[in-house]
């Protein structure tokens, strides 16, 4: 998952503001789950084809705890409580840093800072 910028024509990553500038081409294809940051964003990704951004979407507000559909359908869920089997679940380190909540969760994904860590413990049992 990716906050992404548009100022002036230009795409930039970061959090809170944008600060690495990126090209179009490299946000292209279904590696990136983007969130469109700003209004100007927003008003350029509905216009690109589905194909080179498939997967994007925008909170309503800045606080980002509301679930919120994906352009590809799937819904984006904070925490740790998936809405169904289309959810994407992002950050759920942050309200349970053991995580054992991702182990038998049913989702589409999960959006974390410990994918590593996650598949382990739903793979392997161990709880690391």
């Amino acid at each position: 998952m990716v906050n992404v910028w548009r100022d002036n024509g230009i795409l930039y990553l970061g959090v809170d503001q944008p600060i690495t500038q990126v090209t179009e081409k490299y946000l292209q294809g279904p590696r990136f789950w983007i969130n469109a940051m700003n209004t100007d964003m927003q008003d350029w990704i509905v216009t690109q084809p589905s194909k080179l951004y498939p997967n994007y979407f925008w909170f309503p507000t800045d606080t980002e705890n509301t679930p919120v559909t994906a352009s590809n359908g799937k819904i984006i869920t904070p925490g740790t409580v998936a809405i169904n089997n289309s959810s994407v679940i992002f950050l759920p380190e942050i309200q349970d840093r053991g995580m054992y909540s991702t182990v038998h969760l049913r989702c589409f994904g999960v959006c974390s800072n410990y994918l590593s860590f996650i598949k382990r413990m739903r793979n392997e049992g161990e709880w690391y």
